[in-house]
């Protein structure tokens, strides 16, 4: 999509996306654009009481949104080859589509993962590149305008390709299965604190060596597992409700014995 295109027209786009006015038009629709931004504010708040989750729904819906597409394009990727002109509105909508029907878990990030795998290259001289009909693109154009992804959400999944993920499980809940992961995990636990830790005389309590953190005992397990790791909140999860009785003791001041 080559071009350049005035400021005129992206602010245009912007206020049709708010429920606004073009700026061409009569200043006499002033007030009638207020009243459109009004009704649009009401029923935002409508929509918040009656659906599950409105803004994540709303960023899917934009995503999809045409006008939004446009506005990226216009944007621009500001890198020195100017990619983005390789690209055009359709194969943007058909890769933000494959992302944005599904809804926010496992299964798109899953999706996500498959389309860098399947995209990422390594240029020649031009370092990492994104193959999108058979250009290559810069980093911010296959995410930001591509794919319609925040930043944080590009580098989370280079780290799951690096960790050489292929597709992203969710954590089941405590009650009941821990699953393959939460049982690896609990019996970590459990072959460490009977190697560690010593039952306080006066009480059921298991002590595990003064000074340790759960963090380190996590990194621990974390070094042996690798990929089949859980996260450290799950693991702490699991300690939590498995492991009540162990506890860490705080290192003791010398001066205060």
């Amino acid at each position: 999509m080559a071009g350049v295109t005035s400021e005129n027209e992206i602010i245009n786009v912007q206020l049709r996306l708010r429920g606004g006015q073009p700026m061409e038009d009569d200043p006499s629709n002033a007030t009638q654009t207020e009243a459109g931004e009004a009704h649009t504010s009401s029923s935002a708040k409508r929509q918040v009481t009656s659906d599950r989750d409105p803004l994540k729904r709303m960023r899917r819906v934009k995503a999809m949104d045409m006008d939004h597409i446009r506005i990226k394009l216009m944007e621009g990727c500001k890198c020195k080859h100017s990619c983005h002109i390789e690209v055009d509105e359709i194969a943007v909508l058909d890769f933000r589509q494959r992302v944005h029907v599904l809804p926010e878990g496992p299964i798109r990030q899953t999706r996500l993962l498959e389309l860098y795998r399947t995209c990422k290259v390594h240029v020649e001289g031009q370092g990492e590149k994104y193959l999108v009909n058979g250009a290559f693109v810069c980093m911010y154009t296959w995410y930001g305008i591509c794919l319609g992804i925040s930043r944080s959400s590009h580098y989370r999944i280079m780290g799951d390709l690096n960790l050489g993920y292929y597709a992203v499980e969710r954590q089941p809940a405590l009650e009941g299965n821990l699953g393959a992961k939460g049982s690896i995990a609990k019996g970590f636990l459990q072959a460490y604190i009977t190697t560690m830790g010593d039952r306080s005389p006066d009480s059921r309590r298991i002590l595990l060596p003064v000074g340790l953190t759960r963090t380190e005992i996590y990194l621990q397990y974390k070094d042996q597992h690798k990929v089949a790791a859980v996260t450290l909140s799950y693991f702490c999860s699991i300690w939590q409700k498995h492991f009540k009785q162990v506890s860490i003791p705080k290192v003791q001041d010398e001066f205060s014995r």
